[in-house]
């Protein structure tokens, strides 16, 4: 990675990045913000003193733990619903296996069991006549 002041500048260019990498050891996101934060520290420090700095430290880490908490909260919920969506959209594309549509395909079934010999005859004689109908 190139040097991140010179980046921002715009000094830094293709032939700048590989003289920088040579220089300097490779650093990662997380060296980049201890960097920056014992920057942007130095001068509490020394302006206001160590009770100051400490009490700065730990709102710090308390923002974020809770950012971090937040986050993993709202990653969590949306996991949830990306997985409910899902399964709402299975369900509409799937064909309606639901307990009412089974109870309903297996009541012409009993009907028929339960159909005398003459009521049979006289449906059997009604798709005959429709059928001639036609």
């Amino acid at each position: 990675m190139a040097d991140r002041k010179g980046l921002s500048k715009g000094k830094v260019g293709a032939k700048g990045a590989k003289k920088g990498n040579e220089d300097k050891k490779v650093l990662t996101n997380q060296d980049v913000v201890r960097e920056r934060l014992q920057k942007l520290s130095l001068p509490i420090l020394e302006r206001y003193g160590e009770s100051a700095f400490d009490e700065l430290l730990t709102r710090l880490e308390m923002t974020i733990e809770e950012f971090t908490t937040e986050f993993e909260t709202l990653f969590t919920e949306m996991i949830d619903q990306s997985k409910d969506d899902y399964r709402r959209l299975q369900n509409l594309l799937a064909p309606d296996e639901s307990p009412a549509a089974v109870e309903e395909e297996g009541q012409p079934d009993s009907e028929a069991a339960e159909m005398s010999e003459f009521e049979r005859r006289r449906e059997e004689l009604d798709q005959g006549q429709v059928a001639q109908d036609e």
